[in-house]
């Protein structure tokens, strides 16, 4: 009898085909070990033989090539006798459809991760090749991954922010606005107002007391307006004594 180094290679090996899968990852694996399975919808459909850290020397850019092998045979209703050909064309088809590569995890108290195959909308076209025998399967970035990043993208931006100066400014600022109010030049300027306003309020009574309705200059407007109307009947009646006598114009006014 063979030994297996877990149980899932052992549970792995009763399936008689076994399709060999690659995935580089570009994100944080640690916690993801051979023998974690592979997981499709939350079924289980494979699991991982190798983990491997691949460096370009020329580019100095990292990246984990993660092997698999898929057991068709869990899959209900799958042609399991086609040719390595046509399993590169139902992948095609998968891929086409949105399905992606994912770090997932299964086990938040012990960190162990997982393989994931999900579904992703409106996917950008990836070509699937095979590499060595294996297909390659294109890599996404999980939710959780990006949700992350942007905390830690957060949290570096706001440990720029220079707080300390921004609170010593602030303290100073209002240590400037605190002497510019308490100052002497201030409390003068106030002063001054308030005898400026004092001043007009009283230049306001003053008026109000000189051309009120008891006023001197009131009594002398209403005789200047009785003189001026006295005037106008004076030359309304000299107005219609010419229009009846014109010879008066030139000989004078004669006696009745």
């Amino acid at each position: 009898f063979q030994l297996y180094e877990s149980h899932q290679q052992a549970e792995a090996a009763a399936y008689n085909t076994q399709i060999q899968v690659v995935s580089y990852i570009t994100s944080d694996v640690s916690g993801l070990t051979p023998g974690a399975p592979v997981d499709a919808l939350g079924i289980q459909v494979g699991d991982v033989t190798s983990v491997e850290l691949i460096v370009n020397p020329a580019t100095g850019k990292a990246k984990v090539r993660v092997t698999m092998q898929l057991q068709p045979e869990r899959i209900s209703a799958l042609n399991i006798n086609a040719k390595s050909a046509d399993f590169v064309t139902m992948f095609q088809r998968f891929v086409n459809n949105g399905m992606r590569v994912e770090i997932g995890t299964a086990n938040y108290v012990t960190g162990q991760k997982e393989i994931d195959l999900v579904s992703t909308p409106d996917p950008e076209p990836k070509k699937v090749t095979v590499e060595g025998g294996a297909i390659v399967l294109p890599f996404k970035e999980s939710g959780f991954d990006n949700v992350l990043s942007n905390v830690a993208d957060i949290s570096k931006k706001l440990d720029q922010v220079p707080f300390q100066k921004i609170g010593s400014n602030l303290n100073e600022l209002l240590k400037t606005a605190n002497g510019t109010l308490g100052s002497v030049q201030t409390h003068q300027l106030i002063l001054q107002l308030s005898d400026a306003l004092e001043t007009t309020n009283q230049t306001l009574k003053d008026l109000q007391a000189g051309f009120g309705q008891d006023s001197n200059f009131q009594r002398n407007f209403n005789q200047l307006i009785n003189q001026a109307n006295t005037t106008l009947q004076s030359l309304q009646a000299l107005t219609t004594y010419i229009n009846q006598h014109p010879q008066s114009v030139i000989f004078g006014r004669s006696n009745p």
